[in-house]
């Protein structure tokens, strides 16, 4: 949208007058004339009252300019709406009221930019982030690196992998807004142990690009096209058969998770059977990719369906491998001659453990049991750090949707105020980080630690709020039951 001045040249009696307008949000001011108060504060008011729609925006303006109603009483006025909405009052649907806001303010004036926003949060404390539902976020994301800041809200520890993986979404996003294909968006390979994060962050990205279907496929319950069992294209076929259009489709994230297991590495194989279908399937993949479009079939002979024989087009797809590899340190270890080495000795004394799979590289991965081609047609391979218990007690603590911010959510549903101390964090962190399961044990023991007063919360009183305070002893005895 248009920013700065804008000069305005009338004639009149030869004379020339300059006239000056200054936007703001895509509201133009004329200068001088919006007296008292600085035109970017009102602009930002109006923005965050959705009682002002966005028809009477321009009335309110002149009605400020010509002094018809006064800075006071729109002041008053626009005051305890951006209370409600600091607030956030679900009672009052001033959340919902937003949507509208945020749906209909760029058909009229454009979408806010980075100025606009960096004004709204420094003087009112809203990012878009606040305001933005989830499904509308990708409308005003503008770049890669802003995408990565929105992932980095609920995902720690992992900085360097989700800056890569911002590149290929957000040209996946790029080409969704203009209905082109993207010729230099690549496939991305995330590795990392379990319950490191691989499954959180491809799930945010996805979730930025707003409409975009995501088909995740357990790589280990696939079988070639040309065997029997669930196959590539049926994953389509039943979006497609769940009413997913076929223009959505063609923008789908498509996850092979546990693509690891793929390979049967390290799984005694006892004939050549598995080896051939390892093989197969990697040409099934690789069709994927190297192809314009894939032809889906509906199988079943008694079935009369409109997706027999359907084409596909494959040109936007946003394709994500993602795998835990666990074993293949041991692959990197022979190639680096380093033995049964895991780390190195710092001038403290302490000893540093070294995450080998940050080191992998294409041989690595053939060695593993990959075709060279397919490794070859990996834009990025992003590894994964292992969580430490500091970053897992970060994310229940900081994470903008946190499963400890869950489950507090719950409980004040039912008029129970739940409180937990840093040191029952610290301890549920530390205990989670020892299990070897990375996070998905903190949810694991945070729904053990909890069910007891869940088992009793029927037993609040209905208009008295019950305070229930979580320390170390309160999860050790949970625990030990």
């Amino acid at each position: 949208m248009k920013k700065g001045v804008k000069k305005v040249v009338q004639k009149k009696d030869s004379q020339q007058l300059v006239q000056t307008a200054e936007y703001f949000l895509g509201i133009e001011f004329k200068s001088d004339t919006v007296q008292g108060m600085d035109y970017r504060e009102v602009a930002a008011r109006i923005f965050l009252c959705p009682t002002i729609s966005c028809k009477k925006v321009n009335a309110v303006v002149k009605s400020l300019e010509t002094g018809k109603m006064s800075i006071d009483t729109f002041l008053k006025r626009t005051d305890s709406q951006i209370l409600r909405l600091r607030e956030q009052n679900e009672d009052d649907n001033i959340l919902d009221l937003m949507v509208d806001r945020i749906e209909d303010w760029p058909m009229e004036f454009g979408f806010p930019d980075k100025e606009d926003w960096a004004y709204i949060t420094n003087h009112y404390g809203f990012t878009y982030k606040d305001l933005y539902v989830h499904d509308k976020t990708s409308d005003i994301i503008s770049s890669a690196e802003e995408m990565a800041d929105y992932v980095k809200q609920n995902v720690f520890g992992q900085d360097e992998v989700i800056n890569l993986l911002a590149v290929p979404f957000w040209q996946h996003l790029e080409s969704k807004r203009d209905g082109m294909c993207s010729s230099i968006k690549t496939p991305v390979l995330i590795m990392g142990p379990t319950g490191s994060g691989k499954t959180e962050i491809y799930r945010r990205f996805a979730e930025i690009c707003g409409d975009c279907p995501i088909i995740q496929i357990s790589s280990n319950e696939i079988t070639p096209m040309s065997w029997k069992g669930i196959h590539i294209t049926d994953y389509f076929l039943n979006k497609l058969k769940s009413g997913v259009k076929k223009e959505e489709l063609e923008h789908t994230v498509l996850v092979f998770d546990e693509f690891d297991k793929i390979t049967h590495f390290n799984n005694r194989i006892t004939s050549d059977k598995g080896a051939d279908m390892d093989a197969d399937l990697q040409r099934d993949i690789m069709h994927i990719l190297d192809r314009d479009f894939i032809t889906i079939f509906d199988d079943n002979p008694l079935s009369h369906s409109q997706y027999n024989g359907i084409q596909l087009s494959t040109k936007n797809l946003m394709i994500v491998f993602a795998g835990a590899f666990s074993g293949i340190e041991d692959i990197i270890k022979r190639r680096c001659n380093a033995g049964k080495a895991i780390g190195f000795v710092n001038q403290g004394g302490t000893q540093i453990q070294t995450n080998w799979m940050k080191q992998v590289c294409e041989k690595d991965l053939e060695e593993w049991g990959l075709f060279p081609e397919l490794i070859g047609r990996l834009g990025s391979i992003c590894v994964l750090n292992p969580l430490t218990s500091d970053i897992m007690m970060r994310i229940m603590s900081s994470a903008k949707e946190s499963v400890l911010q869950a489950h507090i959510e719950y409980c004040k549903q039912h008029n129970v105020n739940l409180v937990f101390t840093d040191e029952a964090i610290c301890y549920i962190a530390e205990l989670a980080y020892n299990s070897g399961l990375g996070f998905r044990n903190v949810k694991t023991l945070l729904a053990r630690c909890l069910s007891p007063m869940y088992f009793q919360m029927g037993r609040a009183i209905e208009n008295h709020e019950q305070l229930v305070n979580v320390d170390k002893a309160y999860v050790e005895k949970a625990l030990s039951r």
